[in-house]
């Protein structure tokens, strides 16, 4: 598929086009070591919260800093339930830059409004068996898990643009650097999990991404790359 052609991505604007249909912005910038509160830049403002994560500014994608998960399981950045998360049957884009520190073992979310029976609704997903995949899974009733996968794992110390989309013809699609790993019609409504929303893990907090992650951003109602792209090369706009 062409790649699009749009210039907020290659010049790094002052403002997003989509700016009001962001539910959620962090770019976790702060100082180093810190547990504090994350800030969300989105309309939205919501209070996100970390467990077992800390800032540090060893690392980052942009800006000063990037919010560091270490191995061990059950840590995770966190926010409570909100409609911004409820994407039924509409249009979306979720994205976030990864920097693992290690090589994918097993399953990894990087981001994740999913669990055990009765909480599932979709997560931004890494499974580390042979060849190894990059899934956006998702749930039409809460219990069942439904996918659009790819053969695909990231380099470890390096950082690579994650994301995926769908678009009004209920194509959905998932990226990484800007390259379709794979793409399937998904008509269904996504299910509305009354969970929280996990940055670094699932629900369970068994399943955590070990490394940084930055730049995370949710848009509810549009599908904003709908085909291959360039990856940001600026901060996500606060405007």
């Amino acid at each position: 598929m062409t790649a699009l052609i749009n210039p907020y991505w290659y010049a790094g604007p002052a403002t997003d086009p989509y700016f009001a249909n962001v539910v959620l912005l962090l770019h976790c910038d702060g100082t180093n070591g810190s547990t504090a509160n994350l800030v969300d830049n989105s309309p939205a403002a919501h209070t996100v919260t970390q467990t077992g994560t800390s800032l540090t500014t060893g690392q980052f994608k942009f800006g000063t800093a990037s919010l560091d998960n270490p191995a061990g399981g059950g840590t995770y950045a966190s926010t409570p339930d909100s409609n911004d998360w409820n994407f039924a049957g509409g249009q979306f884009t979720v994205e976030c830059w990864i920097r693992p520190t290690a090589a994918i073992s097993g399953l990894q979310y990087p981001l994740a409004q999913w669990g055990g029976a009765g909480s599932r609704a979709w997560g931004l997903r890494l499974n580390g068996g042979a060849p190894g995949f990059l899934d956006f899974q998702y749930s039409n009733n809460l219990t069942g898990s439904l996918f659009v996968s790819g053969a695909y794992l990231p380099p470890t110390n390096t950082w690579t643009h994650l994301a995926a989309d769908r678009d009004a013809g209920n194509t959905l699609r998932i990226y990484a650097d800007g390259v379709v790993i794979g793409s399937g019609s998904a008509g269904v409504g996504i299910a509305n999990s009354t969970t929280p929303l996990r940055i670094g893990s699932d629900l369970t907090g068994t399943n955590s991404f070990v490394g940084q992650i930055d730049d995370i951003r949710i848009t509810k109602g549009v599908a904003r790359y709908a085909g291959a792209f360039t990856p940001p090369t600026a901060p996500f706009p606060d405007s």
